[in-house]
């Protein structure tokens, strides 16, 4: 999944779970956290839609924002 509009994060699953990668211009400043399972709500707003997406048993997994894609 990729996760925003003017700042990209990406999900994605491994064998063992999943992986949140945060980029940033800075290689000390990115973040990767991980979790074996994920909740994915849809978040409504007056006229748009958003992701947030949340580790199970991690509290610093944490993205919202809008949806950019879905790739399998």
């Amino acid at each position: 999944m990729l996760i925003g509009v003017g700042h990209a994060t990406v999900v994605y699953r491994t064998q063992n779970g999943f992986v949140h990668v945060n980029p940033s211009t800075d290689v000390n400043s990115i973040r990767v956290e991980f979790a074996q399972q994920i909740n994915v709500q849809v978040v409504q707003g007056d006229n748009d839609y958003a992701l947030r997406v949340t580790g199970v048993g991690n509290p610093n997994f944490v993205i919202a924002g809008n949806f950019i894609a879905l790739l399998r």
